[in-house]
């Protein structure tokens, strides 16, 4: 399920910058599994959508530069025969 690990990737990406635990960028892509490269267009897109991102050079960390929140919300059912079989749920 491409999209549940897309959606993990990004609170766990969001977390690390809340915390500013992030690290430079090499260490920051390695946490989250992806390459440098891929890291820089991920943060570029993700400040493209209005997330306050930006690299602190004192605490060698991305940070927000505005305090927010991230909530994801997001359910996949099943209906066979009218019956609703809920495949995954993450509510908060």
């Amino acid at each position: 399920m491409e999209i549940i690990t897309l959606l993990k990737r990004l609170q766990k990406i969001h977390n690390l910058i809340k915390e500013g635990k992030t690290g430079t960028p090499k260490e920051f892509a390695k946490k989250i599994k992806i390459g440098q490269s891929q890291l820089y267009y991920l943060l570029d897109d993700l400040k493209l959508k209005g997330f306050p991102i930006q690299y602190s050079r004192t605490l060698k960390s991305y940070v927000y530069h505005t305090d927010c929140k991230l909530e994801i919300d997001y359910s996949i059912r099943l209906i066979i025969n009218n019956k609703t079989i809920i495949v995954e749920e993450n509510k908060k």
